[in-house]
């Protein structure tokens, strides 16, 4: 049994180190306008070796009346190359039954063989899969295609920790995608209203896309990467005690791991979060607050709950100030508080409007504010400023913290 939990605990380490490989390699490359095969075969080779799975590929969805709704490969990463009689099944389209599109467009992973998409024996062994599962990619919102991965078994059971990695993996994909899109309609936009002072204006863009990169890697270096060597270090640690008979302290070292796994798994949902496109200048305060909850708390299994009052109503200006400071506040809530639960409230009265955050996470004292380091407190007073509100904070320790942004009338 103790052979059983420390190999399950090498996999797991395994699939955490492809994830974060995955993840640079996405980062790094998402400088551009259009879509890198490039970068993602290298992204793709990472869950390929990590996952030990037979191949794994990118396949953009597509409508013809002769097939009906199928995907077309874009990218892939294979433990085995084809055959050179079936080279051709490298481009081949991958044909979706209406089931599994309904599936897929409502954000399910599916699981099939290639025995239900009606691939010959001779193909399958040619391809070396039997079975595959589809993870959905979306971009703006909308269905994009798939990240499909393929393996050897027959019915092969995908485990629930396997699945909701690779799912993770799906959304840096379609985030990574997204990037890429946003960035070709940002050069098109340029294209078309720069004139004299062209080449500053996109030598200015490069810069802000640049800054930003490195900021999400330097993100990446502190949390995940670091998260990882801990991971290795408490593994290492388990071992010994193990192999010395200390069994009854392994327990410790096994509960101190899933809490950092489950500490890092956040963080990577934060990560994906802050790759796509900020979206405050095109949707209300208010969407952009759901959407938020939903792609990072919800998913990082953060109990969540959004409350909003009738005919709150704020000005471009107050909305980019106001989403900027809620973004630091649930931030600190996810990295430092350890919080379970947060609340968002978006309030309206006589006296003015604004957006109030409470966790319950393990809280400060106020005495300490001044030098705690790294929580974004200086960013969040000046976009107030900025905004023309007003920011009120407030905690104690093992007491969560309580945070109001309001505009006055």
């Amino acid at each position: 049994m103790l052979a059983n939990t420390y190999d399950a605990l090498a996999r797991q380490l395994q699939f955490s180190e492809a994830l974060a490989k995955c993840s640079r390699t996405l980062l790094h490359g998402s400088l551009g306008a259009e879509i890198n095969p490039d970068v993602l075969n290298e992204a793709l080779n990472y869950l390929l070796l990590g996952f030990g799975i037979s191949r794994i590929g990118v396949f953009e969805a597509h409508w013809a009346d002769d097939i009906g709704p199928h995907t077309i490969m874009i990218a892939e990463a294979a433990a085995l190359p084809l055959t050179s009689r079936l080279e051709q099944l490298r481009d081949a389209r991958i044909p979706t039954t209406p089931e599994i599109c309904r599936q897929l467009l409502t954000s399910q992973t599916v699981s099939v063989t290639l025995r239900d998409l009606d691939y010959s024996p001779e193909e399958q062994v040619a391809l070396d899969i039997r079975s595959l599962l589809l993870c959905p990619i979306f971009v703006d919102g909308q269905y994009w295609g798939n990240l499909a991965y393929g393996d050897a078994l027959d019915d092969r059971h995908w485990s629930e920790h396997e699945v909701m990695l690779l799912q993770t993996a799906a959304e840096m994909f379609g985030s990574t995608l997204q990037n890429w899109r946003s960035q070709a309609q940002v050069l098109e936009r340029q294209r078309e209203a720069i004139s004299l002072n062209s080449q500053l204006y996109e030598r200015a863009q490069q810069v802000a896309v640049l800054e930003e990169r490195q900021r999400l890697s330097r993100e990446l270096h502190d949390s995940v990467t670091q998260t990882l060597y801990s991971l290795v270090l408490l593994a290492d640690g388990g071992q010994r005690l193990a192999r010395a008979g200390r069994l009854e302290s392994v327990d410790e070292y096994l509960a101190d791991l899933g809490a950092i796994a489950l500490q890092s798994l956040k963080e990577m949902r934060l990560l994906v979060h802050e790759l796509r496109p900020s979206l405050v200048s095109k949707e209300s305060l208010i969407d952009c607050l759901r959407e938020r909850l939903h792609g990072v708390e919800d998913r990082a299994g953060v109990t969540s709950r959004l409350l909003v009052d009738d005919d709150v109503v704020f000005t471009t200006a107050e909305n980019e100030a106001i989403w900027g400071i809620a973004q630091e506040a649930l931030n600190n809530a996810l990295k430092y508080a350890h919080a379970k639960t947060v609340v968002v409230h978006v309030w309206g009265d006589d006296h003015g409007r604004g957006v109030d955050i409470a966790d319950d996470g393990i809280g400060f004292a106020m005495g300490d504010l001044p030098g705690i380091r790294g929580i974004g407190l200086s960013t969040m007073h000046e976009r107030s400023e900025a905004g023309g509100a007003v920011l009120t904070i407030s905690s104690a320790p093992g007491a969560g913290t309580q945070g109001r942004v309001e505009i006055p009338l």
